[in-house]
């Protein structure tokens, strides 16, 4: 994969799944990896994710060391010189922020994020540490990786030249965002149903619309979505004045802001859960696609929710509407998002077997089954 010096941006792009997988590899046989990707896509995070994943596939206890080279001056990464007057010579007193042998967990992931927001000298200053990994008389323990990212110059972010003999110590990848696989990662992490309805809606513009030649202060992206989210839980409601409408515009901006509390007022032309889950109504499925995807979305999202003594009650009457009234494409979009949850895992195999519902589902789904429902 060749880089564009003048950009800093690889020419291939991938989404985050795709990331995600490849940071394993490379964290699992030592590769240096940088990770290349606008303001709020999700870098840090998915590299955060990997290493943790990794540890958990792997039975291993590993630690995280995540150093902000921006703030750095190379003193900082080379260590602090200290008099050895016994010996007549200058020793290094390496820096706590990085993992010892014998000291800290025996495996886990240094990841230098923002390098290529340091200042050159502290670039250099990272060259032995990523190719030989060491720096002086500091070795890196033999059970950890090293990792990196940081913005596009086409982004004006702060950015400096990254010198080649440091790039080349790399595997470059960039990241792009993705509905798919953000719908995937909101719905294991419980982000509210009105955003994760809308940026179904509104496709990739919606979940990340970022132009560097806009000044703009806020602008969409899956961490200002996630912020939106945070704000809704804490029963900040989606008006048009007021601090619902502040707080809003202050994450994602006036357009996405404006766009996404006329969205909500949907959600009050809907049949609500408690008909549909809690007493079995079979309301028509609205006609419009937004209005689908909120329905949609609000249904799946209080199902993956509901207590465990309550769940296969539920889980029957949300096969049932779906089954009856969900059209085939919503019908499989809405059922992934169930069957990828925990709860779900838990309760499968008697929902199959046990009840008609799911009887009845799993001779509808026919083939379909065999990638929709956890092994």
């Amino acid at each position: 994969m060749s880089t564009r010096a003048t950009t800093g941006s690889p020419d291939l792009k991938v989404k985050p799944s795709v990331l995600f997988a490849s940071l394993k590899v490379c964290i699992q046989n030592k590769i240096p990896v940088f990770v290349w990707g606008p303001p709020g896509v999700g870098k840090s995070h998915i590299v955060r994710q990997a290493s943790d994943a990794v540890g958990k596939e792997s039975g291993q206890k590993r630690g995280f060391r995540d150093i902000r080279l921006a703030i750095r001056q190379p003193v900082d990464i080379c260590g602090v010189p200290v008099a050895d007057l016994k010996n007549s010579t200058t020793r290094w007193l390496t820096p706590s922020f990085f993992p010892r042998t014998g000291v800290d967990e025996e495996f886990g992931s240094i990841f230098l994020d923002e390098l290529n927001s340091a200042v050159q000298a502290v670039q250099a200053a990272s060259y032995q540490l990523v190719l030989d990994r060491a720096i002086g008389e500091y070795l890196v323990p033999n059970g950890w990786a090293i990792l990196a990212a940081g913005n596009r110059a086409e982004d004006r972010a702060l950015t400096y030249d990254m010198p080649s003999a440091l790039r080349r110590r790399f595997v470059h990848l960039e990241v792009e965002p993705d509905v798919d696989d953000w719908i995937k990662w909101a719905n294991a992490h419980a982000i509210d149903y009105r955003v994760m309805a809308f940026i179904k809606f509104k496709g990739v513009s919606g979940l990340f619309d970022f132009d560097p030649r806009q000044h703009t202060r806020s602008f969409p992206t899956p961490a200002t979505w996630h912020t939106i989210s945070n704000l809704l839980g804490c029963g900040v409601k989606p008006t048009t004045t007021g601090v619902g409408k502040a707080l809003i515009t202050g994450a994602v901006g006036n357009a996405a802001a404006t766009e996404f509390i006329a969205y909500c007022d949907l959600f009050a032309e809907l049949p609500t859960v408690e008909e549909i889950l809690d007493k079995g109504v079979l309301p028509p499925c609205p006609s419009s696609m937004d209005r689908r995807y909120g329905l949609s979305m609000m249904l799946t999202s209080s199902l993956n929710a509901t207590p465990d003594d309550r769940y296969m009650e539920r889980l029957r009457r949300f096969s049932t509407y779906v089954m009856a009234r969900f059209p085939s494409d919503f019908f499989a979009d809405a059922l992934i998002r169930v069957f990828e949850t925990k709860i779900f895992a838990k309760h499968q195999y008697d929902f199959f077997h046990q009840t008609a519902e799911g009887k009845e589902l799993m001779s509808r789904l026919g083939p379909l089954s065999d990638h929709l429902i956890q092994k």
